[in-house]
């Protein structure tokens, strides 16, 4: 368990090392397998004519440490606060999950 000290002096524990170890299994067991699936709709297309989009674990995974990535270039430290806006998208799903694993703390 880590413990996060947030600036009004409140003590958090966080599970930040579990969820990572469970992300990583589950990826190892599963992945090839679909975990996001997303429609992506077009204007002046019929919905029943979108295909899905489909990411595997796997992928899921590769995202999520891309994106840490592209965090760190930009020089976000451990426990640092990020605020998430946007729309019930996979992007959001893969931007709330790297906040868990790499202890940062997303604002939702």
């Amino acid at each position: 368990m880590v413990v996060a000290k947030i600036d009004s002096g409140v003590i958090y524990p966080c599970l930040f090392a579990f969820c990572n170890q469970v992300f990583d299994s589950t990826v190892e067991k599963h992945g090839s397998k679909p975990a996001l699936y997303q429609k992506r709709y077009t204007q002046g297309v019929d919905k029943k004519d979108v295909d899905w989009t489909v990411w595997t674990w796997r992928e899921y995974r590769e995202q999520v440490d891309l994106f840490g990535k592209a965090l760190m270039t930009l020089d976000f430290q451990r426990f640092d606060i990020i605020n998430i806006i946007g729309f019930n998208a996979p992007e959001w799903f893969i931007g709330k999950f790297l906040f868990c694993c790499s202890r940062l703390l997303p604002v939702i």
